[in-house]
């Protein structure tokens, strides 16, 4: 009788354990911040609202919602945390931000997507912020686009 019950409480354990361990080696991006600065011709507010990247190892176009971060003229901004799912240790590439900018009429804008950016290192690990070095801006995530 014993000897079941302890056979029963293994059990137990081992369904409510492998769940967790599974997870945290399941393949997860998280945590992941986008670094950017509004240099946008309208010298108006801009709305980041989605970011767009190739999974080079599974050679696949992604498109993410970020949550909406308005982000000033000349201002320097940061995405909140996100989770880039399925790409954890992937090399990924061709990093562009979704964004809006506010028209004259004080209206957003439609989508407009900002240049291309490659990191140095594309591998995406938890904790990542992507955008730039030590040095400032070199090339990347900075939004410039014309007006139509």
């Amino acid at each position: 009788m014993k000897l079941t019950g302890v056979l029963a409480a293994l059990a137990t354990g081992i369904v409510f354990t492998t769940p967790l361990i599974a997870g945290a080696d399941g393949d997860r991006c998280t945590n992941i911040r986008f670094k950017f600065t509004n240099s946008h011709a309208t010298e108006r507010v801009i709305q980041v609202t989605g970011v767009e990247y190739e999974d080079l190892v599974n050679n696949k176009k992604v498109t993410r919602k970020l949550s909406p971060i308005e982000c000033a003229y000349r201002a320097t901004c940061l995405t909140g945390a996100e989770d880039l799912g399925d790409v954890d240790g992937n090399n990924i590439g061709n990093i562009r931000l979704v964004y809006k900018y506010r028209e004259h009429d004080n209206g957003w804008s439609t989508d407009t997507r900002s240049s291309t950016f490659d990191s140095r290192d594309n591998e995406c690990r938890d904790d990542r912020v992507y955008g730039p070095g030590a040095r400032g801006f070199v090339r990347g995530f900075v939004i410039s686009g014309a007006t139509p």
